[in-house]
């Protein structure tokens, strides 16, 4: 038998800002696995597994986390417009869907989505949504040959995107910008996940400014502007130390950390790092067979430039109340990871409670578990927005996959291969 954890109706938003300020909002993000894909998690049992099932168990659990702010991932288009549509009536929510034209396999479209609460949060202008497909290197700070490298070209050929929204705080007045993403999924493509990640900060970045200035609140939000909180499934650790097929060496001291992760926590990727288009060597193998782009062959190197977050100055929600990143929002049968990720602008936003996991690793710091919620601080306090990452380096590392008492899900109580991540911050 496995290990038993907690239900997700038991998860609860632990404390770490006392007291707690009047201007917080409860934010969750949430990859719910999309009909579509449940065949690749067949350790489930079908009647388990099926979305009839699986859905009731995520509107169970969105009600039980009662945020004002949801990003959805892996989000059924018609689920979406029907269940869903009807669930956020009921609850006074409002939101925006981005269907994702293209996708790892066919079936019925899903996508990515935003949505908040309309008591709590207004909207001030309409959404926007984006493909990085139909972005240019100009957005991330590039120049326009990098459009003829190989790794763009990949990136010319998915349908991953975002979607934002302009939202006033109605309680404080404040404007906040609340996005949503989906990164590539594929491990083979690392320096395409890094790119799809500079150009949503040059984007996100770019509208944040927009909006402040329309608004009359520049210089008033912070580096970016007006205060952005930006989730997804981002399909990146926070950091490997055991090699495998997609990184068979890792850096000298044994620890890799995702070029997606170091850029948006640090603001910068060096062309160094074994995660950038410049660095990463393109050749087909068993693992990636199909690795080059129809029409690629002596296709131009990428630059050696450093990517950018376009000055937008992120930390972690996770890391910045635990102190470190979780090992685990991410489990199936042979594999377990940190992919999920909500980001908040540093230093306009702080953390004033953490969404627990429901595992206890062992690591330390630990992971808001009942000594750390008594003791009623977050594990990562004090420690500069410059140094977001930070946090996911000081803890006592665990495996994943062996030492982390977690299930494969989705199972009884969980509809989703994914853990739901986020907190409480305040404006």
């Amino acid at each position: 038998m496995g290990p038993v954890t907690p239900g997700p109706l038991a998860r609860q938003f632990i404390q770490t800002l006392k007291p707690l300020a009047a201007n917080g909002v409860k934010v969750v993000s949430y990859n719910i696995l999309a009909p579509k894909y449940a065949g690749y998690n067949s350790y489930c049992p079908p009647q388990q597994l099926a979305w009839e099932y699986r859905r009731e168990l995520v509107l169970q659990e969105l009600s039980h986390y009662g945020a004002d702010l949801v990003a959805l991932q892996e989000c059924d288009e018609a689920f979406y417009g029907a269940e869903l549509g009807g669930w956020m009536a009921a609850a006074g929510m409002q939101g925006s869907f981005l269907p994702r034209p293209v996708g790892p396999v066919p079936g019925p479209t899903e996508g990515i989505a935003v949505m908040w609460r309309s008591e709590a949060l207004e909207l001030v202008q309409p959404p926007r949504s984006l493909l990085y497909s139909e972005l240019g290197p100009e957005v991330a700070g590039l120049p326009a040959e990098a459009a003829g490298t190989l790794p763009w070209l990949k990136l010319r050929e998915l349908g991953e995107g975002a979607v934002m929204a302009l939202l006033r705080h109605r309680a404080s007045g404040r404007l906040l910008v609340f996005c949503c993403t989906h990164l590539f999924w594929s491990p083979v493509f690392p320096d395409v996940k890094a790119l799809q990640a500079a150009l949503l900060c040059g984007e996100v970045a770019a509208y944040a400014r927009q909006a402040a200035a329309q608004q009359g609140q520049a210089g008033k939000g912070g580096p970016a502007g007006v205060p952005v909180v930006l989730c997804g499934d981002f399909n990146s650790l926070a950091e490997k130390r055991i090699p495998d097929g997609f990184d068979p060496q890792l850096p000298e001291g044994g620890r890799l950390v995702s070029g997606v992760y170091s850029l948006l926590a640090g603001g910068a990727l060096a062309p160094e790092h074994p995660d950038h288009p410049h660095s990463r060597v393109w050749q087909p193998g068993p693992l990636a067979p199909t690795v080059t782009p129809v029409g690629g062959e002596g296709a131009p190197r990428f630059p050696a430039l450093a990517l950018s977050s376009a000055g937008l100055r992120l930390g972690s929600l996770n890391a910045l109340a635990f102190g470190r990143e979780p090992p685990v929002t991410n489990r199936t049968a042979g594999f377990a990871g940190c992919l999920d990720y909500v980001w908040l602008s540093q230093p306009d936003l702080q953390v004033a409670a953490a969404l627990a996991l429901p595992y206890e690793d062992g690591g330390s710091p630990p992971l808001m578990g009942p000594a750390a919620a008594a003791a009623g601080a977050p594990a990562g306090e004090g420690a500069a927005a410059g140094e977001a990452g930070a946090g996911a380096q000081a803890g006592t590392w665990r495996d994943p996959l062996a030492d982390v008492a977690m299930p494969a899900v989705p199972d009884e109580r969980y509809a989703s291969d994914h853990l739901a991540v986020g907190g409480e911050v305040v404006l």
